[in-house]
């Protein structure tokens, strides 16, 4: 049974993407098999950030013209990608009924892997919603900008609110430093918990840094390359505490998919 964990953000560019691809590549590179969703469907862009070509994508299987296997790429690391399309409008706000098109399409590939990780559209976008109520972990990435910290702030409560979530994982992402971005989380959390039934656990700070910058240019992920031992042991360290207390599905004995299919979400 397949542990499943979302990235979710109240805006885009907090860093979302490149924390999920890195995140994913860290399982990967212990021998966990993993599979990267990118489910912003229509704007998907972690197979950009991990170099990875993608002949096909999530659009092409629901077209019918491929099946499931062929849209998924591969890095070096042994992760697998599932792209969501990319500059494609017909995946912009899909219906219920496209959705669960597609979690009957992913489904049967739940047996071959140990850990999904998906990469959400940022916002509190409807399929960003759904995906984060069947998840077994949620971890929200915010930045010490001001919009930044009101726009997660909404996207918890939409959460709390429709989606009943009560505990959530944070990562503080290009912050001035660790005790800067602590002290970021300190203050999200005191306004969150005044006023929402949710509990959050910081997860991990991660400093501004050029060597991360340079390896989104480069669209590699940080755990590539052995220079940069400072930030890829912060990545590192946050995959492992992701994985570690991890809220495993296994206690109800509902998996991602089976949740989405069944109206849990």
């Amino acid at each position: 049974m397949a542990n499943s964990i979302i990235f979710v953000s109240g805006k885009g560019g907090v860093g979302k993407t490149m924390i999920s691809t890195n995140v994913s590549t860290a399982l990967a590179r212990t021998g966990k098999r993993v599979l990267l969703l990118d489910a912003d469907f229509g704007l998907a862009n972690a197979n950009i950030m991990l170099g990875v070509k993608s002949d096909y994508s999530l659009a092409d299987v629901l077209e019918g013209t491929v099946e499931i296997n062929k849209a998924i790429s591969k890095t070096k690391e042994g992760l697998r990608i599932l792209c969501g399309g990319s500059g494609l409008s017909n995946l912009v706000g899909l219906d219920q009924e496209a959705r669960f098109r597609i979690i009957r399409l992913v489904e049967p590939l739940e047996d071959t892997i140990d850990y999904l990780i998906i990469d959400a559209p940022a916002g509190i976008e409807e399929n960003a919603l759904c995906y984060a109520g069947a998840s077994d972990e949620i971890c929200l990435v915010l930045t010490t900008e001001p919009t930044s910290f009101m726009d997660a702030y909404a996207t918890v409560k939409v959460l709390s609110i429709e989606k009943k979530i009560n505990k959530i994982k944070v990562v503080v992402n290009m912050a001035e430093s660790i005790p800067s971005g602590k002290a970021v989380f300190g203050r999200f959390q005191d306004i969150v918990c005044r006023f929402l039934p949710v509990t959050l656990e910081l997860t991990g700070v991660i400093p501004s840094s050029k060597n991360i910058q340079q390896s989104i240019v480069n669209r590699s992920p940080m755990s590539k390359n052995n220079s940069n031992f400072k930030d890829i042991s912060l990545l590192s360290e946050i995959s492992h505490t992701i994985v570690n207390n991890i809220k495993t599905s296994e206690t109800n004995n509902v998996t991602f998919f089976k949740g989405l299919l069944s109206g849990a979400a």
